[in-house]
Formats: C-alpha cells, structure tokens, sequence
C-alpha cells in the first residue's frame, strides 16, 4: 500500500503544470464554504461516515461479489455514478434519461471488465442489470442539495477509492474541486450553461450556485483524462472556456447521443401541437407564448395546443379554448402524448445538443425548433428551424409542419435513426477510454 502511494505520489509530481490538480486562489474561497457544509452535513445529518457505511452502500439484490471478483476489481473496471440523480428532483429530464440509457448501452457493449453502479432506489430500478454489473444503492434518493453537494464534492471519490476499480465515469461533467480524484477519471460533458448565463443572463442564476458550477466544471477540464461531449458544438465551446481560464484542453472527445426508434408512431389524426415550456430564460418561454398566441388569433383557432413544463412567474398566459397545460409528465405519458401530436414546437437560445426535435422526427412528428448553432448541427438541414427573433420565420416553419404529410418525415427519421445509435456511443466511449489508458495497460478495461 505505502509503495503504491509513493508510485502515485511520484506520478502526479513527473505531471505537467497544466495536468495537476491545483485550486485557484478564487476557488479557494467556495471550497473553504463547501468543506464547512461537508463537515455540518456529517454531524448533524449523517452521523458521521460510520454511520454511511453501515447503513447505507449494501449491493443490490444478488449483484454481491463473491471474495474471488473483490480480489479480481483491484486491477481495473469501471465506477458509474448515478447516485446523485432521480427523476423527482433533476432539473434536467434530459440529462437524467441520457445517463440512464448510457449505462444500458456501456452495459450492452460488452468492453468494461468490471462495471459497478453506485445509484438509488429511483435509478436503479432501470438500469441494475446483475450479469454485467454490480448496482449498489447508496441511499441517496431523498437526499436534498446539500446532501447531492457533500455527495459530488467528498463522498463519491471515497466510493471510488473504497471500490478499486480503474475508472470513475461521471455522465453530469461536474467533478469535485475540493478532493483529488483517486482514480482515472472521465466524464460526460453537456454544456457550459453557467458559463452563458454569465454573460447573457446575469442575475438568473443565484452567485454561489454560479461559482460553484465554474469551479466544478474547470476542475472537470484540469483534471479529467478525457472528456466525451454530445456534439461539435459543445466540444468547441469547452475549448472556449479552457481559452477563458487560461488551461490547456483535455482530450475531448464527441461520443454523441443514442435515441430508440419509438413503437408508436404518430398516427397524426388529431390537429394537436406539443409546445415545450421551462421557467429556465435561455428555453424562450416568453417567445413561445407570444408566438404560439398569435399563430392561433391569427391563423388557427381551433388548433389544439399541450404546453408541458413550467411557466416563470411574469407570463401572462392568454386563453384559448383548445390550450391545456401539463407541469411533468412521465415518459410513458409524454411518449403517449407525443404519438397523437403532429408537431412539437421547440424554442430555445442555447443547448449543447438540443434532444426534443430529434425524438418528435423519429417518432414521426414534425419539429418545428429554434435554428441555433446546436440544432443545425444535430438536424443537419430537416426543415423545420426558425429565427428566434422573427415571428414570420417561425410562422413559415410551422405552417409547412402542419401542411406537410408524414410520409416526407420517414426519410429524415432513418437518417436520423442511423446517426445517433445508443451502439455508437457506447462504442465512442469505450473505445476512447482505453486509448488514453497507458501502453502497459490491457485493451479490456
């Protein structure tokens, strides 16, 4: 043990500068408040460490090991956190369901040795699979943000170092600032959302939550092995912010995301638009309205409109007869919906790949969306894109959406069906860890 320690120590210090895990002295500041919150956390709602250990961790089911694969997870495999999302309190379906369906797909592919799951009750329940993997629930389900922050910023990298295996992979992208990482760490970056609203949104975001997605996403740059993103765009804009912090960049790589081609698809005999809503300002939920409220006084009165999401607190919403409004959905019921619709209506300034326009076209609904930087790389010309800033240029798209037959749709769907395939990521991801592994290091992780 003391000689592996003194390897790693002599390691990190042969390092380059830009390779090492240092703290910026303006980070020092957020990690003195982080630490206080972590050590409150453990005397009055853990109990102490202890108490986690006991009472919490146990495998799942008949995924425990037997004393031969404990011996055997010392020399590699892969960690996949999990534990700090559900679905009841994620800010982002999206995310949630794209580590999800990750998981699966890593799983699926076959090329990780030794795949362990550190998750909760809520995630679990999909994704524990005890031939290919160890799923421990780490009884993180109803914990609230200071319990998800002492879980990101301390416990998750004791769980890596207590497991052994070779790899951390984390599919949020937010790496601790306040702990070294003992292991080869990847991770899955969406965006640099934070980093927008700073500069587009000032004051949307509350300050301490800013400076501590900043400080979790450069430590994710400094000390990441290699980070995989969803698209070109978010990849540039990673390379961006390393320009802006003044860091070498990582290898990035573009891994993408999978979709499943839907068993439903829309039958189209209902005059029903889906119109996405957020209380987030970079989804336009004000644009939407606006839009929407004229298209309908103007052109379409009897249109009937499903808005799901959340509205912010100063829109005035106006009243249409065929209007209805659902705050969440589950997937079944948002997959349901989506199937008697014949366009969903996606506003947004800013995503790192923009997902609900490609699900509506694979389940042959056509998608009317907001043309930025993002969703012209990922719809790669499918009519439908619109100018945020012109009302005419949205009424053009959604005109041509409600006029056009679904049959014109089928091209677009299996060309989409094709490109993003959940076999394709897996692969990407797998194939890219092992080729920043070192020589000596076997190709099977």
């Amino acid at each position: 043990k003391k000689l592996a320690q003194r390897n790693r120590r002599r390691e990190e210090n042969q390092k380059p500068a830009h390779q090492k895990q240092t703290i910026p002295n303006n980070d020092r500041l957020l990690r003195s408040v982080i630490i206080r919150l972590l050590r409150s956390l453990i005397q009055k709602r853990a109990g102490g460490l202890k108490w986690f250990y006991v009472n919490v961790g146990r495998p799942v089911g008949s995924c425990t090991m037997s004393s031969k694969n404990k011996a055997e997870q010392q020399v590699g495999g892969l960690t996949y956190n999990l534990a700090d999302q559900n679905f009841s309190k994620t800010k982002s379906i999206g995310i949630l369901n794209l580590s999800v369906e990750l998981i699966g797909a890593i799983q699926a592919h076959g090329g990780v040795g030794r795949l362990t799951v550190l998750g909760n009750e809520d995630v679990l329940s999909r994704v524990t699979d005890p031939v290919r993997s160890v799923a421990i629930d780490c009884g993180t389900k109803m914990w609230g943000k200071l319990g998800r922050i002492f879980w990101d910023q301390w416990l998750l990298y004791r769980w890596a170092k207590k497991l052994g295996n070779e790899w951390l992979f984390l599919p949020k992208g937010f790496s601790s600032f306040v702990r070294n990482c003992p292991v080869k760490l990847a991770t899955y970056v969406h965006d640099v959302m934070h980093d927008v609203y700073r500069a587009r949104y000032p004051g949307a975001m509350e300050k301490l939550e800013l400076h501590y997605f900043e400080a979790a996403l450069a430590s994710t740059l400094r000390t990441s092995r290699i980070i995989f993103t969803n698209s070109e765009f978010t990849k540039s804009e990673l390379n961006r912010v390393c320009r802006k912090l003044n860091l070498r960049s990582p290898k990035i790589a573009v891994a993408g995301i999978g979709f499943h081609r839907p068993e439903k698809i829309a039958n189209h005999t209902e005059n029903r638009i889906v119109v996405l809503a957020s209380k987030i300002p970079h989804k336009r939920t004000d644009l939407a309205v606006n839009y929407m409220d004229r298209f309908q006084r103007e052109q379409s009165p009897s249109a009937e409109v499903d808005w799901v999401g959340s509205f912010p607190a100063n829109i005035n919403l106006p009243t249409h007869a065929g209007w209805r409004f659902h705050s969440r959905l589950s997937e079944e019921t948002y997959r349901e919906l989506i199937s008697k619709s014949r366009v969903l209506v996606y506003f947004s300034e800013y995503e790192g790949f923009g997902m609900p326009p490609v699900e509506a076209a694979l389940a042959g609904v056509w998608p009317v969306y907001s043309k930025i930087a993002s969703t012209e790389e990922v719809m790669a010309g499918i009519p439908g894109g619109f100018m945020n800033d012109s009302y005419e240029s949205f009424f053009h798209a959604l005109r041509i959406a409600l006029d056009s037959h679904a049959d014109s749709l089928c091209v677009h769907s299996r060309t989409l069906a094709d490109r993003f395939s959940w076999q394709q990521v897996a692969q990407r991801i797998v194939h890219g860890i092992q080729d920043v592994s070192s020589p000596s290091e076997h190709r099977h992780l």
